[in-house]
């Protein structure tokens, strides 16, 4: 993931091996270096830390960043406790956003909302949904299907809604809550 403010700033899982540890690297100036700014063990947990993790990265400040832990298949353990992780300062300090609402889930991907501090998760049985003000996670199924193992989300901005590509087909309904305009400046 990328900074849209400052693309100098990236962000990039990186492992090994399927089974080795996943790492979460960040540069500050396009690649040049990286930094290992992966969740310490004490938070993030000693168990699975071969689980993938999907990033967001707040658009208008590269700082606030959101990885989670995918877990890919529901024979392994599912992670409660340690799936969804939220930065403020880039990596440098962490906070474990995970809550018993989520216990049970598997997380397939996050999905951050430009115009607010907000991320969706995708799971494989539903969305959820969480801003700053919330202390919880709020199962997001508005005009979604109840159940549906969603793949990918998308966000579509002009029309304001948030797409769940599922292994069945494509769900859309409105955004939680409306982003602010952001305008962008070209020359």
């Amino acid at each position: 993931e990328a900074s849209w403010q400052n693309p100098d700033v990236m962000y990039a899982v990186y492992y090994t091996a399927w089974f080795g540890s996943k790492k979460v690297y960040k540069t500050v100036n396009g690649g040049t270096t990286w930094t290992d700014v992966t969740p310490p063990s004490a938070l993030f947990g000693t168990a699975n830390r071969w689980s993938p993790l999907d990033i967001a990265v707040r658009r208008d400040d590269e700082n606030h960043i959101w990885p989670v832990r995918t877990m890919q298949s529901s024979s392994y353990a599912n992670l409660d406790g340690v799936k969804t992780y939220y930065s403020a300062k880039g990596g440098t300090t962490w906070t474990n956003i995970t809550t018993p609402t989520l216990d049970g889930e598997y997380l397939t991907n996050v999905e951050y909302q430009r115009g607010t501090d907000a991320v969706y998760l995708g799971t494989r049985r539903a969305v959820y949904y969480r801003n700053s003000s919330m202390s919880d996670w709020q199962l997001f199924n508005n005009s979604l299907p109840a159940s549906i193992f969603s793949v990918t989300l998308l966000i579509d901005y002009r029309q304001r809604k948030i797409r769940s590509a599922t292994e069945r087909s494509v769900w859309q309904c409105d955004l939680y809550e409306p982003p602010q305009t952001v305008a962008a400046i070209s020359a």
